[in-house]
This record gives C-alpha cells, sequence and structure tokens, in this order.
C-alpha cells in the first residue's frame, strides 16, 4: 500500500525512490520540485508533438515529468509509477483517468487531475469525471457536454495555445 499515512502536509513518502525498486521509503520535501505524471503517447499519434512541447515547457518551469512506466497490463504500470514515483498531480491527454486505473484507486491518492481533451469527448470518454479532475477543452463549445459527465472545472485550452 503506498497511500500516505498521516505525514505532515509538507512532507510525502515516496517508496523505492532510490532506484532500487524494492520500496525503500524515505521523507521528501514536497516544495523541492514539483512533478507531474504522464502517459507518454505512442510514435505515430498525431499529438506526440504537443505532448513533447507540453513536456518541454514543464521541464522549463521547473517541473519534473515523469512517465508512467510500461508494463505487461496498462493499469499495473500505471499504478506502479504511481505509487513509486508520488507525482504531485497527473496530467491526461484526451483520456479520462477510468483508462488507467478504477477511479475507486486513483481517489485514494487524492491528487488534482488534469486532463486536456484535444478532440471530440464524445468519442472516447467513456467514464465520469470527479471533483479532482480539471478539464480543459480545445474547444469551447464542448464545455456543456463534459459538465455534463461531472467535470467541475472546464476551461479552454487550444491546440495552438503557447504553454
Amino acid at each position: 500500500d503506498c497511500i500516505d499515512r498521516g505525514l505532515p502536509s509538507d512532507e510525502r513518502r515516496i517508496a523505492g525512490e532510490d532506484g532500487d525498486g524494492v520500496g525503500s521509503d524515505r521523507l521528501v520535501d514536497r516544495d523541492a520540485r514539483s512533478s507531474v505524471m504522464m502517459v507518454p503517447m505512442e510514435e505515430g499519434n498525431a499529438l506526440v508533438p504537443i505532448q513533447r512541447c507540453l513536456e518541454k515547457t514543464l521541464h522549463d518551469l521547473g517541473i519534473r515529468v515523469i512517465h508512467a512506466q510500461p508494463s505487461f497490463h496498462p493499469e499495473i504500470g500505471f499504478m506502479r509509477t504511481l505509487c513509486s514515483e508520488r507525482p504531485d498531480f497527473l496530467l491526461l491527454i484526451n483520456h479520462s483517468p477510468c483508462d488507467y486505473a478504477p477511479l475507486e484507486e486513483l481517489n485514494q491518492f487524492r491528487l488534482p487531475r488534469m486532463i486536456w481533451i484535444v478532440d471530440d469527448p464524445h468519442c472516447f470518454i467513456q467514464d465520469s469525471f470527479t471533483m479532482q479532475d480539471f478539464v480543459f477543452t480545445w474547444d469551447p463549445s464542448y464545455a456543456d457536454a463534459l459538465r455534463g459527465l461531472g467535470a467541475r472545472a472546464v476551461d479552454p485550452y487550444p491546440h495552438a495555445a503557447d504553454v
């Protein structure tokens, strides 16, 4: 179990951060550097250049980008990375959180999830959002549909936005 257990708000427990992969724990100052976890897109996906630009901008802002590690089953790699790295927030592009893990498990982490919808959400969003999801859309005309799926915050963020 990798969920924080009563640590002060300015510290967090990270399993296996020293690289040995066996789950050794140490305390890390939360303010040392913010981190975001992303799922890398497969080569050939039209959104790869956008994701790379976004990652570079986050890096330039001093935010550490963590990629979900591949596994024989995507859910296992996603949750293993989430448990070992303990990012400050998740950033998903064109996916709902349920694509990677059950919401009951993700909600235990109590971390914000930023979801950038750059296509028609009717084509791929199949589960409702929760109060931890902040949704951005390339087309403001989809805002009402996304709110109808439970997103509490929906803001426009177009493809060509200078991240």
